[in-house]
């Protein structure tokens, strides 16, 4: 009996608790959205979770929307806003009566399908956050700030900025997300792992303050003003997915690597660069366009810092001037160029071995000058144009009309007495730049036993010139098996399709190489 009463008990405890079991809410999350004139609550929608509303100002007295969700699980629906008065509307995430002039806000909700009002004549300002992800566009006439504790999956735009603020902080941009400030100015991007949407910031008083990414950007930036500073821990874009980066000027560009090809407006004076700059050993591959390097907007160091190779064409339109310094630890690459309009008087520093691709100065054909410093492995290079150190990393250093690198050819100048050669005969002759001719023999070849010879004979017939890929280079050879021992003087051509110009020059015009006579014995 008394094991039978402590079961009874125990059933009666169960079923108990079973009848007593609290009931499973059905409800779901809702959200609200209240409408007040002043302080004065108007109007409030109950909404469930992930429903959308339209809904039409009905007055100039409204100033203010907030949207409020019943917890941070309560996913927000698509809202649209219209007005036919021109007032001015805050809509405020939360449960705050004023926008936030930029600080922090409260995040609410999880996701959120976006806010539009672009229909009517009402000015919507939007200011707060939520937990979760953007899933539908914003648009909106004013931006204060925008945050989103997960990715933003579409389009944030507005009209203007309020006042000076236009901020968005967010988890990443998806490549479906977007960030734009149609006219005017963004304030500050947050980013704390990757961004793989745009941002733009265009009209007549388009610029960007600051954009931050803890993770890498692999999307395009833009704006038609000042692009004061990005920031990024990783990379900017990738080795087979180069990135856009435009703007009037640039202040300060900084990444791991960069994978850009990168303009500053040289309309005007503007095109104007600061800093970009590479960390680690990271390499910047694509390209950059600028007028020159200079101060913006305060002290710093100007300059090109690149930790690892450099493997982009940079172009000036106007100069690396005395302010600016090119810095690249690794190496100019073979294929890399940079072209100076006009005056080299700043510095370029390449690590050792590490001159393998073309420095151009006066690719304008302008009356440039090389007047600054260029260093390969410690050591800068003198005698400038016509330097003589080799073994630099097989580029070169050139100022338009490209000069003969004497030292360089084979056979070598050492000094300034004339190389021989034996075996056969094979000249290459080899320019501080590319060249270039339209057809037949690019030099006139002329021969004589020896140096007391009082006439020189024509031999340009009896040879061919080939030039290499790098176009630097002119091998020269002769058409048939026996060529007479004795002193040659090979000089180029200055008219006609044989002319001898210099190529891959800003110019559009392709001046004559320089005026020079390359001298060797041929012994057999």
């Amino acid at each position: 009996m008394k094991r039978r009463y402590i079961v009874g008990l125990l059933g009666l405890s169960a079923i108990a608790g079973l009848a007593f079991a609290p009931r499973a809410s059905t409800i779901p999350f809702q959200y609200r959205v209240k409408i007040y004139e002043g302080q004065t609550l108007t109007h409030t929608e109950v909404l469930n979770g992930g429903t959308g509303w339209s809904y039409e100002i009905p007055n100039s007295s409204v100033d203010r929307i907030n949207i409020v969700p019943d917890n941070n699980d309560t996913n927000i629906g698509r809202l649209t806003f219209t007005g036919d008065d021109t007032q001015n509307i805050d809509v405020i995430l939360g449960t705050g009566t004023s926008l936030g002039l930029g600080v922090d806000p409260t995040e609410v909700g999880n996701n959120w399908a976006g806010l539009d009002t672009s229909g009517g004549s009402a000015t919507f300002r939007l200011y707060g956050g939520i937990t979760g992800n953007l899933t539908n566009s914003i648009l909106v006439e004013q931006l204060d700030r925008f945050d989103a504790d997960g990715a933003i999956q579409a389009l944030v735009q507005a009209d203007d900025p309020y006042s000076t603020y236009f901020l968005v902080f967010a988890n990443s941009v998806s490549a479906a997300g977007s960030i734009d400030c149609v006219n005017g100015a963004i304030d500050e991007i947050n980013i704390v792992n990757d961004c793989n949407g745009s941002i733009t910031a265009d009209g007549a008083s388009g610029a960007i303050d600051s954009i931050v990414i803890n993770g890498g950007l692999y999307a395009n930036i833009d704006t038609s003003g000042i692009l004061d500073n990005l920031n990024v821990d990783d990379d900017i874009g990738t080795t087979i997915a180069h990135v856009s980066i435009g703007a009037l000027q640039i202040n300060n560009i900084a990444a791991d690597a960069i994978f850009a090809d990168i303009v500053a407006d040289s309309s005007g004076s503007n095109g104007r660069v600061r800093r970009i700059e590479t960390r680690g050993i990271g390499d910047f591959n694509g390209s950059l366009s600028l007028r020159e390097f200079h101060e913006i907007g305060g002290t710093g160091t100007i300059e090109l810092d690149i930790l690892g190779d450099l493997n982009a064409d940079i172009t000036f339109t106007k100069q690396l001037n005395s302010m600016g310094t090119i810095t690249i630890i690794g190496d100019l690459a073979a294929d890399a160029t940079i072209d100076i309009f006009r005056h080299l008087t700043g510095d370029i520093t390449i690590g050792s071995g590490g001159l393998k691709g073309q420095i151009i100065v006066n690719s304008g054909d302008a009356s440039g000058t090389w007047t600054g410093t260029v260093t390969v492995g410690g050591t800068g290079l003198t005698g400038v144009p016509t330097y003589t150190q080799i073994g630099l990393g097989g580029g070169t250093v050139g100022v338009v009309g490209f000069d003969c690198y004497k030292y360089a050819c084979t056979p070598a100048y050492t000094s300034s007495t004339r190389p021989e050669m034996s075996g056969d005969f094979e000249v290459t002759i080899r320019h501080y730049g590319p060249v270039k001719w339209t057809s037949g023999m690019p030099f006139l070849i002329e021969y004589c036993l020896d140096q007391s010879c009082g006439t020189w004979a024509d031999r340009s017939s009896g040879f061919e010139a080939t030039l290499s890929a790098d176009k630097r280079n002119i091998v020269i050879t002769p058409v048939g098996d026996a060529t007479a021992l004795g002193e040659y003087r090979i000089s180029p051509i200055t008219t006609g399709d044989p002319a001898l110009k210099c190529d891959g020059i800003t110019a559009v015009t392709n001046p004559l190489v320089a005026s020079y006579r390359y001298d060797v014995k041929y012994n057999g």
